[in-house]
C-alpha cells in the first residue's frame, strides 16, 4: 500500500466537480465558462465548464450551433472522446457521454494528467444528425496540475481514484465525489467501477483523534461515490479511503491537507 501526502497548497487545486457551490447539486449554466472553441462544416461548438479544467472529474458543456440557421443543436445524437496525446502514444481517459439538458449537452471528464511537456488534451466531439456525422475537435485543451489522483493497484488491475471538493476543504461539512474506474485499456478502455464498498477516516494525527458525522461515499453513476467528511477544526488532516468488495478488503489511499 502507498501512501500520498498533499499539502493545502496542492488540495486547493482539486478539481471542483459541477458548479463550484456543492458536488451534489445540478449543472447551473450561469457559472459556466468557456474553456475551448471548435468549427467543423456545419457546426460552431463551445467547451464549458464551471471551474478551469484541471486533473480530476469535471462536468463539462457544450454549446452546439448550427451554422446556417444559427440556432443551437438539440436534435442529434452527441458522442465525445478525450485523447491525451504523447511522443509515443495517445491515451483516453475515464469519462461519461453528453446527454441533452435544454439547449446544452452534459457529460463529464476524468482527466487523468496535466497538459505540457508531456502531451496535449483534445476533446472529439461527434455530431450525428439528420443522416450525417461531423466530427468537431477542440485541440490543445488546457488541463492543469492538481492532486486529485490516486493509483489503487490490486494484483494486475489498476485503479484510477480522484477526489473532488466543490471548493477547499473548510472547517465543517465538506461534501465530495471520489471517482474509480478501472484501467482497462488505453482509448475509452476506463469502465466504471460501481461494485465497491468504500469507507472513509478523517483523523488529526499531530492531535490523535477522528471526528464523528462523516458519511462514506456510496456509488451513484458512472463511478461516482458520493459521501461527506466533517473536519472538525483547523489543523493537520489526513483521509484514509479503504476500498472493499464482497467483504474483502483491495486497498486503500490516503489524502493529507492542513485546513
Amino acid at each position: 500500500m502507498t501512501r500520498h501526502l498533499v499539502s493545502l497548497t496542492l488540495l486547493l487545486s482539486l478539481t471542483a466537480c459541477g458548479p463550484e457551490a456543492d458536488p451534489n447539486e445540478d449543472h447551473q449554466p450561469h457559472t459556466l465558462t468557456v474553456r475551448a472553441t471548435a468549427d467543423s462544416a456545419s457546426y460552431s461548438a463551445e467547451l464549458l465548464s464551471a471551474s478551469p479544467l484541471s486533473i480530476g472529474r469535471h462536468e463539462v458543456v457544450y454549446r452546439i450551433t448550427d451554422k446556417a440557421s444559427s440556432t443551437r443543436i438539440t436534435d442529434a445524437a452527441v458522442k465525445h472522446l478525450p485523447t491525451m496525446h504523447m511522443a509515443a502514444h495517445s491515451h483516453s481517459s475515464p469519462f461519461a457521454q453528453p446527454v441533452l439538458s435544454e439547449d446544452e449537452w452534459v457529460g463529464e471528464i476524468v482527466f487523468t494528467m496535466a497538459s505540457g511537456e508531456l502531451g496535449t488534451w483534445d476533446v472529439e466531439l461527434t455530431i450525428e444528425r439528420e443522416g450525417e456525422t461531423e466530427t468537431v475537435t477542440f485541440v490543445s485543451v488546457d488541463v492543469a496540475e492538481s492532486d486529485a489522483r490516486r493509483d489503487l493497484v490490486v494484483g494486475e488491475k489498476k485503479y484510477i481514484v480522484t477526489l473532488n471538493f466543490a471548493g477547499a476543504p473548510k472547517v465543517g461539512k465538506n461534501p465530495f465525489v471520489l471517482t474509480v474506474h478501472e484501467r482497462a485499456g488505453m482509448m475509452g478502455g476506463f469502465p466504471a467501477v460501481s461494485d465497491l464498498a468504500v469507507t472513509v477516516t478523517p483523523e488529526m494525527p499531530t492531535m490523535g483523534h477522528g471526528s464523528s458525522g462523516n458519511v462514506d461515499p456510496v456509488h451513484d453513476r458512472d463511478g461516482n461515490y458520493r459521501g461527506e467528511v466533517n473536519l472538525t477544526m483547523s489543523g493537520l488532516w489526513t483521509l484514509d479511503f479503504v476500498f472493499a468488495r464482497a467483504g474483502e478488503e483491495l486497498g486503500q489511499v490516503q489524502y493529507e491537507f492542513e485546513l
